[in-house]
């Protein structure tokens, strides 16, 4: 199982899962069995269902992979769950020195290189402590596979051809030599998945409590997702059973708005405007024509959303922007050029404008879950109750992650 954490906004994290296929299958089948044990089927055994029946009482259809897969999706919530935990334990590994084997694949580890072109050093071929996993692949091609089997203080000489698309047109496509150094030599230790272990990220009295955290994690993270696809949703049909006349003038506005939130994305970063086009290759008017297009469909969701707010009579008072500029003071409190826009009555403007089309939105969505509470609540992730985050801490680890020099 490959898992793959990156930092994201709001004190969250992306988490890519990739599973071998055996893993998945097997996985598959341990949810098969699961699921036939609960799910009542006339004329069978809870337990003893054959999979086609068990497949047609769940509705799933094989003939269309779009189509909700019940048993799919109870084999991805399980993987992904247990891929958190690896996670977890991923980040609070600790590196151990190797001393009864050679190097293998995965390991961490610090060589000393030296290449050679026709006999002759090259300009960045040579390192006296160099770190890197074995596997990485962060050196040319066929480099890090010579360093399987070599320990701790060994050394050896190898040859190899660069890429003939290697950037550096001097060595692409060349043959060359490396006299490498194991300098050292150390292994990714996981901590148990225990108790003890549980206790480290929070609060839990055990495995089964942190377990039961990261499960109801999971489901306001689905939820949310939900509720914003349904969102979505609503917009879209809104928007297409709308007839509208675009304003010029709006359109044009709004693509400014669109340059407003490219200044505000960027200074989060620390990028400055101009450099950011510079890097590029773009200018005002290269990003107006791109934006224009997106600009006549926002346009149309903000008439058909202004609309709504004021017949439901629906405003952002002076205070809610008051309040929301505190919060990005303390968010971006070393972002003085971000900050600064937020104050101005331009951005005050812009705040105003979103948050209006956010909360006519929001309505909508809590109108028709009250009217279909078979629906169930689906909260905003800021509406859950919190306790530690195990997740967070994955999050503040992975940014601390060093090398093993």
């Amino acid at each position: 199982m490959n898992v793959t954490l990156t930092p994201a906004t709001g004190s969250t994290v992306v988490l890519e899962v990739e599973v071998p296929a055996g893993q998945l299958q097997r996985s598959i089948d341990e949810s098969v069995r699961h699921l036939a044990q609960r799910t009542r089927v006339p004329g069978f055994r809870p337990g003893k269902v054959p999979r086609p029946m068990l497949e047609r009482a769940l509705g799933v259809r094989r003939d269309d992979p779009e189509a909700p897969n019940a048993i799919y999706d109870d084999a991805k919530e399980h993987l992904f769950e247990s891929s958190i935990l690896e996670a977890l334990r991923d980040q609070h590994a600790t590196l151990v020195p190797v001393e009864e084997r050679a190097a293998q694949a995965d390991d961490y580890a610090v060589i000393g290189f030296e290449g050679r072109r026709d006999g002759e050093p090259f300009e960045g071929g040579s390192a006296e402590r160099f770190p890197l996993v074995i596997g990485a692949e962060r050196m040319v091609p066929g480099f890090e596979a010579e360093l399987v089997g070599l320990a701790e203080g060994e050394s050896k000489t190898f040859s190899l051809t660069f890429p003939d698309d290697y950037p550096d047109q001097a060595l692409a496509g060349q043959p060359v030599e490396f006299s490498v150094t194991m300098r050292e030599l150390r292994a990714k230790q996981l901590p148990p998945l225990d108790d003890e272990f549980a206790g480290q990220l929070g609060p839990y009295p055990d495995l089964d409590a942190l377990r039961t955290d990261i499960r109801a994690r999971l489901e306001a993270s689905a939820r949310d997702r939900a509720r914003h696809a349904f969102a979505d949703r609503i917009i879209e049909f809104a928007v297409a059973n709308a007839t509208l006349e675009l304003p010029d003038l709006l359109i044009e506005r709004e693509v400014e708005v669109m340059h407003d939130e490219l200044r505000v994305r960027l200074a989060e970063q620390g990028i400055g405007y101009e450099e950011y086009l510079k890097v590029t290759g773009r200018d005002d008017a290269a990003l107006h024509a791109e934006y224009r297009e997106p600009a006549e469909h926002r346009v149309k969701v903000l008439l058909v959303l202004s609309a709504i707010a004021d017949q439901e009579g629906i405003e952002v008072e002076d205070a809610e922007i008051e309040a929301e500029i505190a919060r990005a003071r303390e968010r971006y409190a070393k972002q003085p050029k971000l900050l600064a826009y937020f104050d101005s009555a331009r951005g005050r403007s812009y705040l105003r404008s979103t948050m209006r089309r956010t909360k006519v939105v929001e309505e909508l969505v809590d109108r028709w879950l009250a009217a279909h509470p078979e629906a169930g609540p689906l909260p905003h992730l800021e509406e859950e109750p919190t306790t530690a985050d195990p997740l967070a801490a994955a999050q503040e680890a992975s940014a601390e992650q060093g090398s093993p020099a």
